[in-house]
């Protein structure tokens, strides 16, 4: 088990930061990288998480849980300063992840949280909808 998994973050962050030293076009880096970062409290840095998302997402532009885990940081940057700007930077991200895998159950519900604290209600009650036909049986819609 890694750093990673055992939650020991600044140890993880090191391991990531001397991976992306050794191969700095390997996308997987920079997306533990920023997951490890934007876990890291208390002082989440959410600023280079999302930088972090960004280098992923050029060396890998077709990787779903890269925009997934961006539009995270951004939904989470949206909720602590109150920015309905940064819920749209979170739509986007969970609309491209959506687009690369359609059937992912999580995209749907994250997005359709964005769009609940936007107060676009359809377009929430939608994605919790497209999530329920995908997996009736998850509870937490």
């Amino acid at each position: 088990m890694g750093f990673y998994e055992r939650r020991e973050w600044e140890l993880a962050e090191e391991e990531f930061n001397k991976a992306i030293e050794l191969n700095k076009h390997y996308a997987e880096s920079f997306f533990m990288l920023g997951k490890t970062i934007g876990r890291m409290m208390p002082n989440r840095d959410i600023a280079n998480a999302i930088r972090q998302y960004d280098k992923a997402i050029q060396l890998d532009p077709d990787e779903a849980d890269y925009y997934s885990h961006r539009g995270g940081a951004y939904h989470y940057l949206a909720r602590r300063v109150d920015s309905p700007d940064q819920f749209q930077n979170a739509i986007a991200d969970y609309s491209k992840a959506i687009q690369i895998g359609p059937d992912n159950v999580l995209y749907y519900k994250h997005r359709g949280g964005a769009y609940s604290a936007l107060g676009q209600h359809q377009n929430a009650i939608n994605d919790y909808t497209k999530a329920i036909q995908l997996d009736p049986d998850e509870a937490d819609y």
